[in-house]
């Protein structure tokens, strides 16, 4: 095809000396040019057509800027929007390669790079079959990568969220992110890795604009971040909520490039026209409440290597004034391997051409408060100090500890189910303990050692505790008590000598109280 344009090229040009040198004017040719320059290198210098491609790459930066605006709006640096080759669909594909992907990289550099939120406009004109258009692409802190876009999957438009494995995490349970929203269960994925994914329908449309935001942020009714993916129809203006993950992450947040990409993943459909137009990208800094638009992004082609030689055919990106652009397609030659004249990476400046999200993206899950900072009781132990073994029956025992005593707090379900965890957080005297409440790792009690005894603090009202004191030995004689206080100040105090109760093994300890779903009540025997 580049052998076509160039012989056509010449013999206009011919063509033009000919009837030039009728007039009397002449004109010289440089026949010393290579069939790589066209008339859509014109826009690189002599020097940038002489680079090597790693040279570009390196000076992508310094040779950045917005479009001029002498030139059209659709002038980029290094061409017109569009694809400028021949295609061919029925081209033969017999290794099944795939057409490149065109990725975006926003330029961050102004920000701190933890972010609570992210929002990115989206458009194409040209979506075949199995293109995925991968809007955003991030880190979860302290956790595991994450994927947001749209897709056309084999004729089914929709959307895709997901998350990667954490493996950060002590619990495996806690591994793989809770979906919540919508109430379906997500899909196990275990290709390139493993993690969860919800991909439903969401009926898009190509020459239509849609914004995305990946939003992060702490409920009330978890102690874990939760992160959602919104996409609003530019023209109607109508947001919706399309998939939330509780990530079982505690004062999480988005990090990473925020790159976007776009995608043929299967070969069938590898010689057909790929396309996508984005803008307004805007990110919204960890701790505040105000967008950051980002004006400035590097467009850039896949390279193939020895591991990932599976791509083929042409590419052209660039960006307009108002937007970055990418095109793709398998049919033709391999320009990635052929052409030095289109560069393999740069970087652009647009305006903005809409001001960031203006919406509260408030969403009731139904989730009812069982968690909080504050406790819902708290209860004070104290006790005298004795001598567990007034006979010295133990003394020469080193195992035995006869002042040894301690306070239990034992759980069970309640409105929600309960299983055990054995992840505990220890900050000076106090042990914060936590267990799987509805599949989902939550704070539920801590325990704090004082001069006086111990302080437990009960933060959930879902589910049942039983909360008792005992001693290694218990024939001895101290002062036992525990002040019961809730959230509104009410107090109750219990008297060990009241309670004491001898256990099924013959030693006699302290029930203190039970905690069912929020309601005080006596120690519950099982």
């Amino acid at each position: 095809m580049r052998k076509k344009i160039l012989s056509l090229f010449m013999s206009s040009i011919m063509t033009v000396s000919l009837l030039t040198g009728c007039s009397g004017s002449g004109v010289s040719l440089d026949m010393s040019k290579n069939d790589e320059e066209t008339s859509s290198d014109k826009d690189n210098s002599s020097d940038n057509q002489n680079e090597s491609d790693d040279e570009k790459e390196n000076d992508s930066d310094s040779n950045s800027s917005a479009t001029d605006d002498t030139e059209a709006s659709v002038e980029s640096l290094f061409g017109t929007e569009g694809y400028p080759y021949d295609i061919d669909p029925s081209d033969p594909n017999p290794e099944d390669r795939m057409a490149h992907n065109i990725y975006l990289d926003p330029d961050l550099s102004g920000t701190s790079k933890a972010f609570s939120a992210f929002s990115i406009d989206f458009k194409t004109s040209d979506d075949p079959e199995n293109t995925y258009w991968a809007l955003c692409n991030w880190n979860m802190h302290n956790g595991a990568g994450a994927y947001a876009g749209l897709q056309n999957d084999g004729g089914n438009r929709v959307a895709v969220l997901s998350l990667w494995k954490n493996e950060n995490v002590s619990d495996p349970n806690l591994a793989f992110a809770t979906l919540i929203y919508p109430e379906d269960t997500a899909e196990n994925f275990d290709n390139e890795g493993s993690g969860v994914k919800h991909i439903k329908t969401y009926s898009w449309e190509k020459n239509h604009w849609y914004r995305m935001v990946i939003r992060a942020f702490d409920p009330e009714w978890t102690d874990t971040t939760v992160v959602e993916e919104w996409i609003q129809d530019k023209e109607s203006g109508e947001w919706t909520l399309y998939a939330a993950y509780d990530t079982h992450i505690k004062n999480s947040y988005l990090e990473g490039a925020m790159s976007c990409f776009m995608e043929n993943y299967i070969g069938n459909t590898c010689n057909e026209l790929r396309s996508m137009n984005l803008n307004n990208i805007y990110v919204m800094e960890y701790g505040s409440d105000k967008w950051t638009a980002i004006d400035t992004a590097t467009l850039k082609v896949d390279t193939p290597d020895a591991e990932h030689d599976n791509k083929k055919g042409g590419y052209n990106f660039g960006a307009t004034e108002d937007y970055f652009w990418g095109y793709t397609c398998g049919s033709g030659d391999d320009f990635v391997k052929t052409q030095t004249s289109l560069p393999t990476q740069d970087t652009f400046t647009i305006k903005m051409t809409d001001s960031a999200p203006d919406f509260d993206f408030a969403h009731d899950y139904g989730f009812e408060t069982t968690v909080s900072s504050e406790p819902i009781y708290t209860i004070d132990i104290t006790w005298t100090y004795f001598d567990g073994d007034p006979y010295g029956i133990y003394d020469d025992d080193p195992t035995i500890d006869g002042d040894k005593n301690d306070t239990f707090v034992n759980i069970s379900d309640g409105n929600s189910s309960v299983a055990f965890s054995d992840r505990i957080d220890s900050d000076g005297n106090t042990d914060t303990y936590y267990s799987l409440v509805n599949g989902i790792e939550e704070k539920v009690y801590s325990i704090t050692t004082n001069e006086n005894g111990y302080t437990v603090q009960i933060f959930r009202n879902d589910i049942t505790y039983n909360i008792s004191w005992e001693t290694l030995i218990n024939d001895i004689e101290t002062d036992c008590y525990a002040i019961i206080t809730d959230s509104t100040g009410y107090q109750e105090i219990r008297y060990r000598d009241d309670y004491l109760t001898r256990s099924y093994t013959g030693a006699w300890y302290f029930p203190i109280c039970s905690i069912s779903n929020g309601v005080l009540g006596d120690y519950i025997f099982e």
